[in-house]
């Protein structure tokens, strides 16, 4: 469903998603992303965390775009997920689209989803944390300059 939230022009959103400072201010506090095809991106949400921790999320950069699309997969699920071998088999898909030089649309999709009890058991958590990070992306971009983002955001899961 689509996500309404206040974006800014296309490079400072793609600076956000893929550089170290950018995603510390809505994704994780701890976090070291290396933007290249088979790049560690590796997170914690603990304050506490070090890059290298055991309970650390890890994803793999698939492929990118520099400021049009990035895939990512999880190669290791966040400690207490309920089901990690579901999240390993999927891959996030983050698409940039302009929609004037001062505005960018966000669209999330998921790949590799399955229309079976276990994967529908996930899709309320995932939405809602996906949720979450894209209304702290906002927050993040509003507690700067509100006056200069407008825009909407869209996600879409593709059910095999």
């Amino acid at each position: 469903f689509p996500v309404t939230i206040r974006l800014r022009a296309k490079e400072d959103i793609w600076k956000l998603h893929t550089t170290n400072e950018g995603l510390k201010t809505f994704m994780a506090p701890v976090i070291d992303v290396e933007i290249k095809v088979n790049g560690k991106w590796e997170a914690s949400y603990d304050l506490n965390a070090k890059i290298g921790d055991s309970t650390n999320i890890i994803n793999r950069v698939i492929c990118y775009i520099p400021n049009e699309m990035l895939a990512i997969k999880t190669e290791r699920a966040p400690k207490g997920y309920a089901n990690p071998e579901i999240l390993n088999s999927m891959v996030t898909i983050l698409k940039l689209e302009e929609v004037d030089k001062n505005h960018t649309k966000i669209i999330e999709t998921t790949v590799g989803w399955k229309n079976n009890s276990e994967y529908n058991s996930l899709w309320k958590p995932s939405l809602e944390a996906n949720t979450m990070l894209l209304n702290l992306l906002n927050t993040s971009l509003v507690s700067k300059k509100p006056e200069r983002f407008v825009g909407k955001l869209k996600m879409n899961i593709i059910i095999n």
